[in-house]
């Protein structure tokens, strides 16, 4: 039987051990594999995206935006790391840089649904009732059984 090294192990399988470390809660152990995933294979923006939802999901703030920053160097264009910069500018107050990346993914996809519920919280967070209503309506266009979204949009029709 032949012993393996780390070097013998795929970016791929460091990633798909990162997935399973995170959905088991085990957040140091996800990390460690994100972060040999991500230095076997620099290229893979999804990768890095998923990295950085981990490192926001713990606080990190400016950690997940290192990783955001390199996934959209690769591909400036992809979605999930775009909706996760706003999150962070939603979370930091940086309104200007909110609106750059909602309008930035809303360009590439009008109908993405994670970005329209961030929208929601953007404009929740400076409480801007008419764009609140208006995402919230869209979102309910898109997806008509969501009895959450519906129940919040009461909240904003009355």
């Amino acid at each position: 039987v032949q012993s393996l090294s780390i070097d013998d192990v795929s970016s791929v399988d460091c990633y798909r051990a990162a997935e399973a470390c995170s959905s088991l809660k085990k957040f140091k152990e996800a990390d460690e594999w994100y972060a040999l995933a991500c230095s076997k294979d620099k290229t893979q923006f999804e990768y890095f995206t998923k990295w950085a939802g981990l490192k926001l999901r713990q606080g990190d703030l400016s950690g997940a935006k290192e990783k955001l920053e390199h996934a959209l160097e690769e591909f400036d264009e992809y979605k999930p790391a775009l909706n996760l910069m706003l999150t962070i500018s939603i979370q930091q107050s940086r309104t200007a840089s909110a609106e750059k990346y909602l309008n930035q993914v809303l360009a590439l996809d009008p109908d993405y649904l994670p970005v329209l519920k961030n929208a929601v919280n953007f404009y929740r967070s400076i409480e801007n009732v008419e764009l609140t209503r208006t995402f919230l309506e869209r979102i309910l266009n898109l997806d008509p059984k969501n009895n959450q979204v519906r129940e919040l949009l009461k909240e904003y029709t009355n």
